[in-house]
């Protein structure tokens, strides 16, 4: 005799199974056969995340100013927050990110600054670190992260908040 209750049940030469188990059973080769999910798109931190300033170069020399500073960079902000010591006009900055290419080699950073004035930045991330390099005197995105005197040179650590 067969007992009733929420599951259905299927009748077996080793007894009776709720019918949930019976389906899984058969849904384990195609679960065991499925493709594993390809590096691409696997998560990756990349340039989001907030990232604290541990160096900064300006006209090729390291400077202080904005140690210790965060940048948190989100899918279409970056927003500065500057540590307290620092004196600035605003101490808190939103730019607006306008594209991102993290395939670009290095990668590719367009955004427009607080200020109104669009900037092409070169980046790369290797683990929890980032190197930025903005132009100054020129338009034209850096074709090469370096510390030289057209650029801001800036090196980051990722943060946890």
């Amino acid at each position: 005799m067969m007992r009733t209750d929420d599951a259905v049940r299927f009748q077996t030469g080793r007894g009776v199974v709720p019918m949930r188990a019976f389906a899984l059973l058969l849904m384990l080769p195609a679960l065991a056969s499925a493709a594993p999910v390809p590096k691409e798109l696997k998560k990756r931190p990349g340039l989001q995340g907030v990232w604290e300033v541990v160096t900064m170069h300006s006209q090729g020399q390291e400077i202080d100013l904005y140690r210790g500073a965060r940048w948190r960079i989100s899918k279409d902000l970056i927003e500065i927050e500057y540590p307290e010591g620092i004196r600035v006009t605003n101490p808190s900055v939103v730019n607006k990110i306008t594209a991102v290419d993290e395939g670009a080699k290095p990668g590719a950073l367009d955004y427009t600054n607080y200020q109104g004035i669009d900037r092409k930045a070169a980046f790369a991330v290797e683990g929890d670190k980032l190197t930025l390099s903005i132009p100054v005197q020129t338009p034209d995105r850096p074709k090469a992260l370096a510390a030289d005197a057209t650029n801001l040179f800036y090196t980051f650590k990722r943060v946890k908040e």
